[in-house]
């Protein structure tokens, strides 16, 4: 009872006198519990956390917009800035994290980009402080050269194993895939490179990310470790390719006419377009749906807006059945479903579209 006589006498206080602020209400229970159940007291939350909260959000929207304003974009402090930044065991940490032993006088050049060399020469030429000669500081578009043609080489490679059923063009097109710079600057971002790397500009752009990820491959194959270099692109690229529709990818200009050399290569006669059903007819809801079919035999279909789009769709259906990349295709060997043994360097090329046929691809993968 002394529980509720005190609650009543603060209820006569202005809330905003109070310290805290009282949320909830009191709970209800039958007056005999009273004698037998502790009292429960209501939950608050602290009115200064509040507006302290509110006030550091404000000065942080005013900065950024101040920013903004000033330099075109928000000023991110370097890392490096912190007095107990510690470059030694931030490199040793990153190595550790994923499980690679990189050189460290390699790694070290590795995150070293152009423009940082461009930057502390100039500095030195203003402070007069020795010959260029005298300046040791190494860049890593070598290393960079070196991880692309490694990278090129093992992702052509694997993507042919992987995929033994598409032609020459499409597996090009998922190789220049994983080595844009938009993919490979996302993995370097995404193990930690941006505060390791050394450049004009923080963060650094695009370009910079790919080139040190693409150095960082490269300190492997030049340490010797090929092995290595090969599961850490296997690892890290190659699972770029499970959130994306790899006939998307590959962006056929003219399916019908590719279709249509198929068949030809096959001894087939031409492709037949037939409608099989529409529905919503002049209405904004109308789907046609597109057939097409081949002495009499149903190889594709697809739906669309318009009949034009339908038979488009059917055609695309149509070979990614022939290249085994439609859904009923198997999963992406990566993880521990790849075995590296499988994927030899350097196989041969798939077929060209143009001289496509499924005998002559079942015959190149009985003598692989």
């Amino acid at each position: 009872m002394a529980s509720f006589a005190c609650l009543q006498r603060l209820s006569m206080v202005a809330p905003r006198s109070w310290h805290v602020r009282w949320m909830g209400s009191i709970p209800k229970r039958p007056r005999y519990l009273d004698d037998h159940l502790p009292f429960q007291p209501r939950k608050y939350y602290p009115i200064e956390k509040v507006e302290m909260s509110k006030e550091l959000f404000k000065r942080r929207v005013q900065i950024r917009t101040d920013e903004l304003i000033r330099h075109g974009r928000e000023q991110i402090p370097r890392r490096s800035d912190f007095l107990e930044w510690n470059y030694d065991s931030e490199l040793y940490a990153f190595s550790v994290r994923l499980g690679e032993n990189f050189d460290d006088s390699k790694i070290r050049e590795a995150f070293v980009d152009q423009s940082h060399v461009e930057m502390e020469a100039e500095r030195h030429r203003a402070l007069e402080m020795g010959s260029e000669d005298e300046f040791a500081i190494t860049s890593n578009d070598r290393l960079a050269e070196v991880g692309s043609t490694f990278l090129s080489e093992t992702l052509e490679s694997y993507v042919r194993v992987a995929f033994p059923f598409w032609p020459e063009e499409g597996v090009q097109a998922l190789v220049a895939f994983l080595n844009s710079n938009e993919v490979q600057a996302e993995i370097s971002f995404h193990i930690g490179t941006r505060d390791l790397i050394f450049a004009k500009d923080y963060p650094p752009d695009m370009p910079t990310y790919a080139k040190v990820f693409r150095a960082l491959v490269g300190v492997l194959v030049e340490s010797g470790h090929e092995d290595q270099a090969k599961r850490f692109i296997y690892d890290l690229v190659v699972p770029q390719l499970h959130v994306q529709d790899i006939n998307e990818i590959w962006d056929i200009k003219d399916p019908m006419r590719l279709l249509m050399t198929i068949l030809k290569n096959e001894g087939k006669s031409e492709p037949e377009s037939r409608l099989l059903w529409v529905s919503g007819l002049d209405t904004i809801m109308a789907c046609y749906h597109v057939g097409i079919y081949v002495d009499k035999e149903l190889i594709g279909q697809g739906p669309g807006e318009s009949a034009e789009i339908a038979e488009e769709m059917a055609t695309r259906d149509a070979l990614r059945r022939m290249f085994r990349s439609d859904e009923s295709m198997p999963m992406i060997p990566m993880g521990d479903y790849l075995d590296p043994n499988q994927i030899k360097a350097g196989p041969k090329a798939n077929l060209s579209a143009s001289e496509w046929s499924q005998e002559k691809v079942l015959k190149n993968l009985q003598t692989i």
